[in-house]
């Protein structure tokens, strides 16, 4: 069935899990989870309405088929912002400065390769993360090499839709030109 990942804040209020078997020669099946009804036996998809959803949550559907038992989940995955780019300001400390900055991701996982285009001038590089998510503990540049970098402590971060988390701002020791890819982890 899968995952679908939303913001942090968001209110869902309805759900369509989809799936399928193989064989399709089911002689039973169960959908379990927030208000789920139980699907007919020829139902592949159902629409779940009447929620009010803020937090990780999982439907399972269940089947029996004569040689044997399947079981497959839908996941929907709460995340926070994470926010990178560049600025020429040493030090943001503001919502707004570090909404202004070009990468906005949806993640529970932020390690990541990140290409932090051309701007024209130069630049610190910025990555900003939940408190919550871990720290930086390698960033490194496209050969490998250690990108040295200083950690501006934690600023409180209330995104667009109200959810408030503290974040981590780190950037890079020295300004940045052209375009560079970085891997942070």
């Amino acid at each position: 069935m899968g995952s679908q990942t939303v913001k942090r804040g968001t209110n869902i209020t309805q759900v369509v899990p989809s799936w399928t078997y193989n064989p399709d020669d089911i002689t039973a099946q169960t959908l379990s989870g927030p208000n789920a009804v139980q699907p007919l036996l020829s139902e592949r998809t159902q629409t779940i309405t009447g929620l009010s959803i803020t937090t990780n949550t999982t439907w399972g559907i269940d089947g029996i088929h004569p040689d044997g038992d399947s079981h497959c989940e839908f996941n929907l995955k709460f995340c926070n912002s994470i926010l990178w780019g560049r600025s020429s300001d040493g030090n943001i400390d503001t919502i707004a400065e570090m909404d202004a900055l070009s990468g906005n991701d949806i993640t529970c996982n932020w390690r990541n390769t990140y290409n932090f285009a051309a701007s024209g001038t130069s630049g610190y590089i910025y990555f900003c993360i939940p408190v919550a998510d871990g720290a930086i503990v390698s960033w490194l540049d496209a050969g490998d090499y250690d990108v040295p970098y200083v950690n501006l402590g934690t600023i409180s971060y209330t995104n667009n839709l109200g959810h408030t988390e503290d974040y981590q701002r780190f950037r890079t020791f020295n300004e940045v030109f052209g375009s560079v890819i970085y891997t942070i982890s």
